[in-house]
């Protein structure tokens, strides 16, 4: 497992990093949608082996499921 510090340009959070994986920057377009069925746009900023960095114009609730395509 490889542990990095994200920068500024691929992740909004400034905090340490703790994330077992590198995450890699990439920008893909796609759509979000919230458990409350709300699709919106959104954007993936950055990904590793076992997580997403995603940014859209809403933020779901704690523990609330998401659906990324």
């Amino acid at each position: 497992m490889q542990q990095t510090q994200t920068t500024s340009q691929s992740s909004p959070y400034a905090g340490e990093d703790r994330r077992a994986w590198e995450r890699v920057p990439i920008a893909v377009f796609g759509r979000c949608m919230l458990a409350s069925r709300l699709e919106i746009p959104c954007q993936a900023i950055n990904i590793s082996p076992g997580d997403l960095g995603v940014v859209a114009a809403h933020t779901p609730k704690i523990n609330d499921q998401v659906i990324i395509y």
